[in-house]
């Protein structure tokens, strides 16, 4: 199975779903739903994520090119 950024990280779903059904025509209106997003979350989700890179990266070593489906 194909992973998004969504399934792999619940709290990426939040602003892709606000996405959903709205007619996106320049980055002007991505950034109006992605700043706020962004903006309310804690020093604690961006630690956490960045402490996940190194294990992300390793999982993407070790599956030689294969796809990700965890």
């Amino acid at each position: 199975m194909l992973q998004t950024p969504s399934s792999r990280n619940p709290n990426f779903a939040l602003p892709m779903n606000r996405l959903a059904g709205e007619k996106v025509h320049d980055r002007k209106d991505v950034k109006k739903f992605l700043e706020p997003f962004f903006a309310s979350k804690s020093p604690e989700f961006y630690a956490n994520g960045i402490a996940q890179l190194s294990l992300r990266w390793q999982e993407v070593m070790n599956s030689i090119g294969k796809l990700i489906s965890q």
